[in-house]
């Protein structure tokens, strides 16, 4: 073999060698998403001004809300050294920012530490405020809390929210990830999430819409006048659901469960491919199509699989 073309394999040995590390720029990024940190500091901040919301924009960091018994809201968070979070209070917004940039990274001076960091919102228990939370890769939790209408997004993680009360809209939306709602009271509820389930028990609200795609959906003791469950690939399970205006879609799955209320309460729209339509066991074969004088109304759509519900 020529020098040349020693060389030439050389070159492009060095230029592969460069391209894989200049491809995995944000390797920070996927250590943190298997609890792989490299450096942290624990911090905690006290808010100064009289705040009615707070907005968090972050990466790879776990988000929890929580009442406590303070006079001011309190953030304890774990600030990565790439990446820190900034906190800024302007016109009543508490804003809690993650930097986008990345420092060069430094190949043989690691210093692992096997922590997720964590932002831990502590709020007043009387006060009542917005939030506008959003981050990837990992949960959003939510415990005994009122708000007013809030936000709430990740990606390949959670989001659950238990014992919450708003008299406005919650708007939940993940990826990947299962969306658990429990106790809870709102005008409106809306969640979406793909390649996961959402668990729905205890909701009180005049209108709730859970869409998933290729995850169940089950929903218990829900109470709202408008409910809309659609999801694909999989089933929706229903227990005590009290409804008005009741929608439930799917494909490839079953739709079954219980429900409040007399069959003849109802104007009902069902059909189904490769499957049956039970009512209260009995059989209607594939379609019903009932446009009778009843207030409520219920419609369910499904294919290659059953519906079965019970009315009581």
């Amino acid at each position: 073999m020529s020098k040349f073309a020693k060389y030439s394999i050389l070159l492009g040995l060095a230029l592969i060698f460069i391209a894989i590390i200049f491809s995995f720029r944000d390797l920070d990024r996927l250590w943190e998403s298997f609890n792989i940190n490299i450096g942290y500091t624990t911090s905690e901040y006290i808010a100064t001004e009289e705040i009615n919301a707070v907005y968090v924009n972050t990466y790879n960091m776990r988000v929890e809300i929580r009442r406590f018994n303070g006079d001011n809201i309190k953030v304890t968070y774990s600030s990565p050294e790439r990446g820190p979070i900034t906190i800024n209070e302007n016109n009543g917004i508490l804003s809690l920012n993650r930097e986008t940039s990345r420092p060069r990274i430094q190949i043989f001076n690691v210093n692992f530490n096997f922590r997720v960091p964590d932002i831990l919102i502590e709020v007043p228990g009387d006060l009542i405020i917005r939030y506008n939370i959003t981050t990837t890769n990992a949960r959003i939790t939510v415990y005994d809390t009122e708000m007013l209408e809030s936000n709430f997004r990740t990606s390949n993680s959670s989001i659950s929210l238990t014992n919450v009360h708003s008299n406005y809209l919650l708007d939940l939306r993940s990826n990947n990830g299962r969306i658990n709602l429990d106790e809870v009271n709102s005008e409106k509820v809306v969640a979406n999430t793909s390649n996961s389930r959402i668990n729905a028990v205890g909701v009180i609200t005049s209108d709730i819409s859970l869409t998933s795609s290729n995850g169940n959906i089950f929903a218990s003791d829900i109470v709202s006048e408008n409910v809309n469950l659609t999801t694909s690939n999989s089933r929706i399970t229903l227990n005590n659901l009290r409804g008005t205006n009741i929608d439930l879609r799917t494909s490839n799955g079953r739709i079954e469960g219980s429900i409040i209320g007399n069959p003849e309460d109802f104007r009902r729209e069902m059909r189904t491919s490769n499957g049956r339509i039970n009512i209260n066991g009995n059989n209607h074969g594939t379609v019903i199509n009932d446009f009778g004088d009843a207030e409520q109304s219920i419609r369910a759509h499904t294919s290659n699989s059953s519906i079965n519900l019970n009315f009581r």
